[in-house]
């Protein structure tokens, strides 16, 4: 009875040090996701997973990454540990408003907050994953952002409605980060 005992708590023990190891299976340096092993709902590793992800909170901490990429990144790598093969996952990212300035390449990032703009690293990760990154142009020209200083691994848009709609239309889940 006591060997029972002691084995149980060994195996309960082994899966609750196992739930508190995090994994980035994917996206490197940031969206790491718990594994979940009683999770009774998980992704359909047999369908094609097309997600487009807006949001425009401002920048409150500059020389920190922008928290909703921590989100989309562990949203991401989620599905990866559900076994979902990366050519199913299509996400794309779009940034409106004052979330704009978050898009901007180090130079210009550094003359508007002084400090290195600590997105690139999310957005170079993104881009390798096959997640694009879109900031909305309608935003750009209103905030006076210069083209030229946006980040080489993000898009512009014509807008961020063009962008989510034209994304819908092709099927596209829509998830309104807040």
């Amino acid at each position: 009875m006591k060997t029972f005992v002691v084995s149980v708590v060994i195996v309960l023990a082994s899966i609750t040090l196992r739930a508190q190891t995090r994994f980035n299976p994917v996206i490197k340096g940031f969206g790491a996701s718990f594994e979940v092993p009683m999770a009774q709902v998980k992704a359909d590793t047999t369908i094609e997973y097309k997600i487009v992800v807006e949001f425009r909170q401002a920048i409150e901490q500059p020389k920190e990454m922008h928290p909703n990429f921590e989100h989309i990144g562990r949203m991401y790598n989620v599905h990866i540990n559900d076994k979902v093969p990366q050519q199913k996952m299509h996400v794309v990212v779009v940034i409106f408003g004052p979330a704009s300035f978050s898009v901007l390449n180090n130079d210009a990032y550094k003359a508007k907050f002084k400090t290195d703009n600590p997105n690139l690293k999310v957005f170079e990760e993104f881009r390798k994953a096959g997640i694009k990154t879109v900031v909305c142009g309608q935003s750009v020209m209103l905030l006076g952002i210069d083209p030229t200083s946006i980040s080489k691994d993000v898009e512009i848009a014509s807008s961020r409605f063009t962008a989510v709609s034209t994304c819908q239309m092709k099927g596209y889940a829509l998830f309104q980060m807040n």
